[in-house]
């Protein structure tokens, strides 16, 4: 299973596919290559299983989109409590909101 993506305006929703890791890295990549969005939203709905990979993914994401001219706000919705955790232990919850 593959990312969904849903712009409204300049928000961007990334929906993720069951497992967040490396299979999905060039997918996710070109997905926050647009720098007119102000937004950015994960969806973990359909996520159960995230990895170091998945995980290294995410800082990227945040990596990239820190030195835009405007940073675009970080967001997170539909995390389940185990992926929770994880995002928390390894502290990439710090840079999204919503975990």
């Amino acid at each position: 299973m593959s990312i969904e993506l849903q712009k409204s305006g300049s928000t961007l929703v990334i929906k993720l596919p069951e497992t967040l890791n490396a299979s999905i890295q060039t997918e996710f990549r070109q997905a926050y290559y647009e720098k007119d969005i102000k937004e950015y939203v994960i969806d973990f709905a359909r996520t159960e299983y995230v990895d170091s990979s998945g995980l290294g993914l995410l800082m990227l994401l945040h990596g990239t989109t820190k030195d835009y001219p405007s940073p675009p706000i970080l967001k997170t919705t539909h995390v389940k409590d185990k992926i929770k955790d994880i995002l928390k232990l390894s502290k990439v919850d710090k840079y999204f909101e919503g975990v």
